[in-house]
């Protein structure tokens, strides 16, 4: 009969994102969210913001956080008003999670 150890998930989580395949994955997904990025601003300030970090989760499994440091990241995402009208979110990073 085969044994199931309680921290086995997790194990093989960390072997999982300490892998190559693990990183090309992420940037995969950086590339997708940056191409959705292209030509939202002139300046392509926004385009500029947006990378990747790695981050230590609470298990030890190394994770890979993609993310905007602009400060209008938020509005640019899910939208915002301008005067008496809403101007309708980009979805930049949601359109990359929901694929």
């Amino acid at each position: 009969m085969a044994q199931l150890f309680k921290k086995t998930g997790i194990e093989v989580a960390r072997m999982a994102s300490e892998s190559a395949a693990f990183d090309d994955e992420a940037d995969a997904v950086l590339a997708a969210v940056r191409a959705n990025a292209a030509g939202i601003s002139d300046t392509g300030e926004f385009l500029q913001s947006i990378g990747i970090e790695m981050e230590m989760g609470k298990k030890g499994v190394l994770d890979r956080v993609i993310y905007s440091d602009d400060e209008g990241a938020a509005a640019i995402e899910y939208g915002h008003k301008a005067g008496d009208r809403f101007v309708p979110g980009h979805h930049v990073f949601t359109r990359v999670a929901q694929r």
